[in-house]
């Protein structure tokens, strides 16, 4: 028998925060059924499991499996004609299922079969055939080897041939996209004995990668004006070379915490026309770190022997000059800046294959959207406060040149966006708002309104695709245990809803919703992240971190109802998505790809009737 939990709301005449709302408010009018949950609990609700793949075991990227990147991150879906295929071997299939015989001469059978894409840090993206959900098929995995692979998809028509090319977007935050294709670093020109190439990842928001080419000088930590001190009359024009914690010339010299922007910036005070820096031993270079602003660019090298060799060259007193530059690439580099998308041609994905790596500068790529109808793409910069405040916008109407365009300035960074089912609407979170644009020209949408954010961190906004609701969720920084690991408590911030009929003036929030899980998260965080409604229905998924799945009917805004949850064994989801039927899809940082299925009565309620 299935159930439906009325979860805690508030009116939209409540005159508290939404933090001290999700923190105090009292069941509404539905109250729940059953107890509250603690974080970690194991729940199966009108869902059963069908199916899970974990990347970390697929290909382990680490030595301890506590040290693995995220599983999986964001999740979407095609449906394309393809050739039948046993995926485990690629042999070419009869529409009986069995090998066709003389494999290299083969006429493929083309038949119309469901993807599910999933992203996963440092691994790519992860392609099954959901054409049967109750049996997925591992189909490839596409390698990309960058923190984040957010995933975006969409379909171009080739202008020459008519032919239809499915394209996958994988995002990166700064430095170039993809870099085990071809990354971006320093290039020591002198001495001979030191020449050589080391790779790094550039932090975001920092001077475009121009080939800078000085001097080297050692400026200790490059903590503050002090670390400079001593080399103020070198250090004008040429490039700043740093230890992360700990100067090994000056036992004071300490820098045991800082932020990317304050090392970025003094050494552009100090007259550095590039910064270098060595993490300490056994940490790895910041792909997601964000120096806010600063007009020269920033390294973050791998620490190899050949690079503390560098230093100790320049400390020792040896002229050392190098350039920072791009590296040798195996996939063409476009465009200019930091950050950006890996593109892929993923229009048979048993054969994929890489298209380019594009560039979009703009404070790089937190998450892309295609738009469904035009050759366009929108990459949402989540830049923090003070950063980059703008959509960069990709025109692909020559697929294989595509053209980066600065957008819409914005009130804050964008950190994610939706688009209407015909594009011709944009929603934006952009910090401490909500932004709706008439984006019919959709290389240049403009502002209809702006909402007020109320809570601590605009995330995301999901329309219905009426157009009529809109459902907006803050990223909870610190109660959700972002910023100390293991300091989460849950439920978290989570949802509000707005009455978007009028789109010139948003009405709400009308109700509020969080799942019924309360108290101290362990190291996993506990607040909404990204989902979607279902079409033609005001059915809600969501991914709640270490809440798992949830899945929320907003037909009464004021009184929101989940009708369905998943929480498993190291559930930590990012997202919770639908495709078709009565499956719930997920990408969880520690589980990977887990498909559910609907289990309570009659038929899921986000089937459109």
């Amino acid at each position: 028998m299935s159930k439906r939990r009325g979860k805690r709301s508030a009116a939209a005449g409540a005159a508290v925060s939404l933090v001290a709302t999700m923190l105090t408010m009292a069941p509404g009018a539905g109250a729940q059924t059953q107890p509250s949950a603690a974080p970690a609990d194991e729940e199966l609700f009108n869902l059963e499991h069908v199916y899970n793949f974990n990347p970390q075991e697929h290909d382990p990227r680490a030595d301890d499996q506590e040290d693995e990147p995220t599983a999986g991150s964001d999740l979407e879906f095609f449906t394309h004609t393809v050739p039948l295929r046993d995926y485990e071997t690629g042999a070419l299939l009869n529409r009986a299922g069995q090998p066709m015989p003389d494999q290299a001469n083969a006429e493929p059978v083309m038949a119309e079969r469901d993807f599910a894409v999933l992203g996963s840090y440092q691994r790519g993206a992860y392609v099954f055939d959901i054409t049967d959900p109750e049996d997925p098929r591992f189909v490839s995995q596409v390698t990309c080897r960058q923190d984040r692979n957010d995933v975006g998809i969409t379909k171009f028509t080739d202008p020459d041939s008519g032919e239809e090319r499915v394209v996958l977007a994988l995002t990166k935050q700064s430095g170039n996209p993809c870099p085990d294709a071809g990354g971006v670093g320093v290039t020591v020109d002198a001495p001979e004995e030191l020449q050589g190439f080391h790779e790094g990842e550039q932090w975001s928001a920092t001077g475009a990668v121009a080939g800078q080419s000085a001097e080297l000088v050692y400026a200790g930590t490059g903590c503050s004006a002090a670390s400079y001190a001593p080399v103020a009359g070198e250090i004008q024009g040429n490039i700043a070379i740093v230890d992360d914690r700990q100067s090994r010339t000056n036992e004071a010299d300490q820098c045991p915490t800082y932020t990317f922007f304050q090392k970025v910036r003094t050494a552009q005070e100090a007259g550095a026309v590039g910064f270098v820096q060595i993490p300490e031993e056994g940490a790895e270079p910041r792909s997601n770190a964000t120096a806010i602003a600063a007009d020269i660019p920033a390294i973050e090298v791998y620490r190899t022997d050949d690079v503390l060799d560098v230093r100790d060259a320049v400390i020792g007193g040896t002229g050392v000059t190098a350039t920072i530059e791009d590296g040798p690439s195996e996939s063409p580099l476009r465009g200019e800046g930091s950050g950006g998308i890996g593109v892929f041609d993923i229009t048979d994905p048993y054969e994929w294959s890489p298209m380019y790596r594009l560039r979009t500068g703009f404070g790089g790529v937190h998450n892309f959207a295609f738009h469904p109808t035009a050759d366009v793409g929108y990459a949402w910069n989540g830049a923090l406060p003070g950063g980059i405040n703008t959509i960069p916008i990709v025109d692909f109407s020559d697929l294989d040149d595509p053209v980066v365009r600065e957008g819409p300035a914005t009130l804050g960074g964008v950190h994610d966006g939706e688009l209407s089912p015909d594009g011709d609407r944009m929603y934006a979170a952009s910090e401490n708002n909500y932004e709706i644009y008439d984006n019919t020209d959709p290389l240049d949408p403009q502002l209809i309104s702006m909402t007020p954010n109320v809570g601590s961190y605009a995330h995301g906004v999901f329309p219905s695709s009426d157009g009529e609701l809109m459902v907006t969720n803050n990223e909870s920084l610190v109660i959700g245990g972002f910023l100390v690991e293991g300091s989460g408590v849950c439920p978290g911030e989570g949802l509000a809803a707005y009455d978007t009929t009028n789109e010139e003036a948003p009405v709400g929030p009308l109700g509020y919703y969080t799942p019924d899980v309360v108290g101290p998260s362990d190291e996993r965080p506990c607040t909404s992240h990204f989902g979607r409604f279902a079409p033609d229905t005001k059915i809600q998924s969501i991914g709640w971190y270490v809440a798992g799945t949830r899945v929320v009917d907003w037909s009464d805004p004021s009184n929101p109802v989940e009708v369905a949850g998943a929480a498993l064994e190291d559930t930590n989801t990012w997202a919770a998505k639908f495709h078709t039927g009565p499956y719930v899809y997920a990408g969880d940082i520690g589980r990977g790809f887990d498909v559910f299925r609907w289990s309570g009565e009659g038929p899921a309620p986000w089937e459109a009737r």
